[in-house]
């Protein structure tokens, strides 16, 4: 039988060709085996888009070289009219991916007519670095700008990235500026310290539909009282340089929104340095100037400067000189209305009020324990009630304030506070504010509260116009010339101070003979020589603190328990110790405290918004809600 098998012609031809065959048989195998490959994608081709989107496909075709696993593309026909929502789509690409995508290949599924197109792409290898992949991942992941996409804007010279523009599809949400304040606050945060130890900055231009992410051109840390300015307005008075050289400027002409400056600066954070400046820059602008320096240390350096026409340390007087203005000022529009002038022909005056909330917790201290005269004179006088005159009809007048205190404290005018502080709109703060001093200040919870306060002199300042900025305070000496400051200043310092210095500086033009008689008896009191006396050293624990001689002082309301304050006892300051503080039903605050060096407990009542005087200096920078 198997001889016969041998002998049969077909299967002497098939050995006699027997390569051939074989071939053909190969080719059999390899054709069958792919069309079960592709057999196998249609099927479950096939079930996916049913399991997904309810819909039977027609036919489903593969190219006919497929892998295992590996599928190249698909066609998929459904019926005539067939339509998917974008939820069926979004599965049926999810179970394409799931089934196989990997790091070589990344698959897309297209739905046009009434066919299906699945194609793959090349994985392109992800060369973004952490910083960048961060953000793009926690865009992604949550939707706080629509449709993010990260690109990187540029590199620092280490080759480190420095800039990101993220756009996105503006919408309501993201014109809100709280909205901003808050995306821009994450934004900073997800990038992490930069390399370089430069700050980030968040740039909006919701316009154009994207948002900057850059680092903050570095602040010198210290900038010399500048000769030249670049800025030739005569009434445009710098006195800080910021970002990318731009100048803080106070603009005191007739023209500005914000006649009046506001300077708030802890102890030795550079706020009588600004001050110096502001003063320095006036009288080179042919603007006289008028000092109140309660504490007496403050500016005692300008008494001699040229344009400087008196520095009023007695609180008193100062009372006087605030009411003085008001007449001054009603008296300037009088003759601007009577001569039909403008009001920019006037001449300039600027009064510098340092150390405000002193100054105004002795005006309260003297109206409660004061003599009868001293408390009938500051009620005739209302000094607090006379800058708030000043602050809202001045600004016509030619009259301008430059008010410094060390904190942000809503009871900084007294009751006054609402609407005084308002008109101080330009404004400049030396320290990292909280919060709330933040809101108060600037009207943004962010703003002032990254102040670099090793660097002294770094400052949030206005720019011209009016928006907040870093900036960092010229550096303006000690203006005194008395032989034991003199000689301990530098030679650079002493040559700044002789090119600062005018030879002959502006006088003060009076329209009122209040204002005049005052400054004239000021003037001749600077020139009678003072007499210091010697130092005592005295075993009590009494401290006979007169009101020319002013410790810091601080809101009844803000003491906490411990704190060293110093109460009246039959006409003589006293050092306690707060035990309770209390607020009254009308707003009183009453205090419990205990004489130091004794066991005997006294209680002091203070009215709304009357300050406390303090035993140490206020290095506190904390501001009230």
């Amino acid at each position: 039988m198997l001889a016969s098998i041998l002998a049969h012609p077909v299967v002497v031809w098939v050995l006699a060709h027997q390569p051939l065959v074989i071939a053909a048989l190969v080719a059999v195998a390899i054709i069958d085996g792919l069309w079960f490959i592709a057999f196998r994608h249609r099927r479950a081709l096939r079930r996916m888009v049913w399991q997904a989107t309810r819909q039977q496909p027609v036919w489903v075709r593969v190219p006919w070289w497929v892998r295992p696993g590996r599928l190249v593309s698909a066609r998929i026909k459904l019926v005539a009219g067939s339509v998917i929502d974008d939820a069926p789509m979004g599965r049926l690409a999810a179970a394409v991916k799931h089934r196989y995508e990997n790091h070589r290949w990344e698959y897309t599924v297209t739905h046009r007519g009434d066919r299906l197109f699945i194609t793959r792409t090349p994985v392109v290898p992800d060369t973004r670095s952490q910083r960048h992949r961060t953000l793009q991942a926690a865009l992604d992941a949550n939707s706080i700008l629509p449709d993010a996409s990260v690109t990187v804007l540029g590199h620092d010279e280490a080759g480190h990235e420095s800039g990101y523009r993220i756009g996105f599809t503006p919408n309501l949400k993201t014109g809100n500026e709280s909205y901003q304040n808050t995306v821009a606050d994450a934004l900073v945060k997800l990038a992490g310290d930069h390399e370089s130890g430069h700050l980030w900055d968040v740039t909006w231009r919701v316009d154009r539909g994207y948002v900057d992410l850059g680092l903050k051109a570095p602040l010198p840390t210290r900038v010399d009282h500048p000769l030249d300015i670049a800025d030739d307005e005569r009434l445009h008075v710098p006195y800080a340089t910021g970002e990318a050289g731009q100048l803080a400027v106070w603009n005191i002409s007739t023209s500005s929104s914000a006649p009046h400056m506001l300077v708030i600066g802890p102890t030795g954070g550079g706020k009588t340095t600004l001050i110096l400046s502001v003063i320095t820059e006036l009288v080179r602008r042919n603007v006289p100037v008028i000092g109140v320096d309660p504490k007496k240390i403050e500016l005692d350096g300008i008494h001699d400067h040229p344009g400087v026409a008196a520095v009023i340390i007695n609180p008193v007087r100062a009372a006087m000189l605030v009411r003085a203005l008001c007449t001054e000022m009603h008296a300037r529009m009088d003759y601007v209305r009577i001569n039909k002038m403008e009001a920019k022909e006037l001449p300039m005056l600027v009064v510098v009020l340092d150390e405000f909330f002193i100054l105004s917790a002795a005006w309260q201290r003297m109206l409660k324990s004061g003599g009868e005269d001293t408390k009938d004179l500051l009620k005739s006088l209302d000094p607090l009630g006379a800058i708030a005159e000043l602050g809202a009809l001045s600004r016509s007048s030619g009259i301008r304030m430059l008010v410094g205190v060390q904190r942000p404290d809503a009871q900084i005018f007294g009751a006054n506070s609402g609407s005084v502080r308002d008109n101080f709109k330009t404004r400049a703060s030396l320290a990292s504010l909280s919060q709330d001093g933040a809101m108060m200040l600037w009207g943004d919870a962010q703003i002032g509260r990254n102040v670099d306060a090793s660097v002294p002199g770094r400052a949030t300042a206005t720019k011209l116009d009016g928006n907040p900025m870093d900036a960092q305070v010229w550096w303006t000496p000690n203006l005194d010339r008395h032989p034991n400051k003199w000689n301990r200043m530098s030679a650079k310092d002493q040559a700044l101070i002789t090119s600062l210095t005018p030879d002959e500086g502006p006088s003060v033009t009076c329209y009122s003979s209040e204002l005049a008689e005052l400054l004239r008896d000021e003037q001749q009191m600077s020139m009678q020589k003072e007499f210091a006396p010697e130092p005592m050293l005295i075993g009590g624990r009494s401290l006979d603190t007169t009101p020319d001689d002013l410790p810091d002082a601080l809101p009844a309301n803000q003491l906490t328990e411990g704190t060293a304050i110093l109460v009246d006892i039959d006409g003589q300051l006293t050092e306690a110790a707060v035990l309770t503080v209390a607020t009254t039903v009308n707003g009183a605050t009453e205090i419990r405290a205990q004489i130091a060096g004794t066991r005997q407990i006294v209680t002091e009542r203070y009215r709304p918004h009357e300050p406390a005087f303090l035993a140490a200096a206020d290095t506190s920078t904390a501001v009230p809600a």
